[in-house]
């Protein structure tokens, strides 16, 4: 199975140059205010014209309003959105028609009850990313460094088909310059 790496919250030059140097082959911009990883348009419009061919830039918010979302696409030109809020399933099949742009949507786990949602989102969304839930009052709704089950690891999707189901959805390929959706062989059951 191949693994795809993904630095996300680069600000500065020196970050995105160490980022790539090392390898990455997605890095991404929040746009979020309240996160301390939040940029600006203009960072972001300087920061993204240095991503070299093949590596993909990715356009991190939440709860973004389409005025937002287009700011950030113009701004910083990514190749996909990476959406983290509460967005519904309805929201997210709108935003990537709307921008024409595949779209990440990141789930919060906590419990295995968590995975509830999975089938809600294989369908609508091209990746999705599995992070710890915030715990309550957080101002930050992920990207916390917080643990999430491990129910979606490759030993346990023999026992949760919707997890194989989502983890099944369209990925990147490890060339970096195709999307393809993979096999049950790229995901091997444990």
């Amino acid at each position: 199975m191949s693994v795809l790496i993904k630095i996300c919250g680069l600000k500065t030059p020196a970050a995105l140059d160490a980022a790539l140097e090392a390898g990455a082959d997605l890095v991404g911009f929040v746009f979020f205010a309240p996160s301390p990883r939040h940029i600006g348009f203009e960072t972001a419009r300087s920061l993204g014209e240095r991503v070299r061919a093949g590596v993909r830039k990715v356009a991190v918010s939440v709860d973004a309003d389409d005025a937002l979302l287009a700011q950030c696409v113009d701004a910083l030109k990514p190749d996909l959105l990476q959406l983290h809020g509460k967005e519904t399933p309805e929201r997210v099949a709108v935003i990537r028609s709307r921008f024409g742009l595949p779209v990440m949507k990141a789930l919060p786990i906590t419990e295995r009850a968590d995975l509830s949602s999975v089938p809600l989102y294989a369908g609508v969304a091209d990746l999705l990313m599995f992070d710890g839930r915030a715990p309550r009052g957080a101002t930050r709704p992920g990207g916390l460094g917080r643990r999430s089950i491990g129910a979606c690891s490759r030993a346990s999707i023999s026992a949760c088909p919707s997890c194989f189901r989502a983890v099944s959805t369209p990925a990147m390929s490890p060339k970096r310059s195709e999307w393809r959706a993979p096999t049950a062989s790229t995901y091997p059951r444990a």
